[in-house]
């Protein structure tokens, strides 16, 4: 059919999980490398963090501030 999916912008390029203590997620954006720790574990928080890291770049936002700021993302319960 010719279809194709569109090359990546930002992608995961590892995500080490730390059981229920979170992660380390390492990303390759246009603006470089980027990686931060979450205490957000689970592989699906790292596709939510991804597309954050996507949003907060695709407005302009540096990808070193971004990551930091990830890095304190937390669950909203509990």
């Amino acid at each position: 059919c010719g279809a194709a999916r569109p090359a990546l912008d930002v992608a995961v390029t590892a995500a080490e999980m730390d059981g229920t203590r979170g992660q380390h997620i390492r990303w390759r954006t246009p603006q470089g490398d980027a990686d931060t720790v979450t205490t957000l574990p689970g592989l699906h928080n790292a596709y939510n963090a991804t597309a954050a890291l996507a949003a907060t770049l695709r407005l302009g936002v540096p990808v070193g501030r971004a990551a930091t700021a990830l890095s304190g993302a937390g669950a909203a319960f509990g």
